[in-house]
């Protein structure tokens, strides 16, 4: 009986141990865990910030291109008025003077050929 004593004593100090060495994995799974759940939460931090300066530009750029659209048509709008203008212009001066010349010079010397401007967009004709 003795020898089953001292045998239970041996595993009870082996369990002991184990039970001691499961308690650190534990406590180390434990730290671990914390440290994930705290890099999530920056990382997600992160990604929400990420968001919502691309939600920011985003914006940006469609007020940005509504803004350039509303520029080229009011340039397209000033283009042919002036153009229209220069039609009235020339055939009055036509109809006045008989002169078939242009009225580039009574404009100053501007000069307007078609051709001469590029677009800066598919958009702009």
């Amino acid at each position: 009986m003795d020898a089953t004593i001292t045998e239970l004593d041996g595993l009870t100090v082996k369990l002991q141990a184990h039970i001691d060495d499961m308690n650190s994995c534990v406590l180390e799974e434990g730290i671990i865990k914390t440290a994930a759940a705290e890099k999530r939460n920056r990382n997600q931090d992160m990604l929400d910030t990420c968001n919502a300066m691309c939600d920011s530009f985003e914006h940006e750029f469609e007020t940005a291109t509504e803004g350039r659209n509303e520029e080229r048509d009011l340039l397209r709008i000033i283009k042919q008025m002036a153009e229209k203008r220069m039609v009235k212009y020339r055939d009055a001066k036509e109809n006045h003077t008989g002169a078939t010349g242009d009225a580039v010079e009574e404009f100053g010397g501007l000069h307007y050929e078609d051709d001469e401007y590029d677009a800066t967009s598919d958009d702009w004709e």
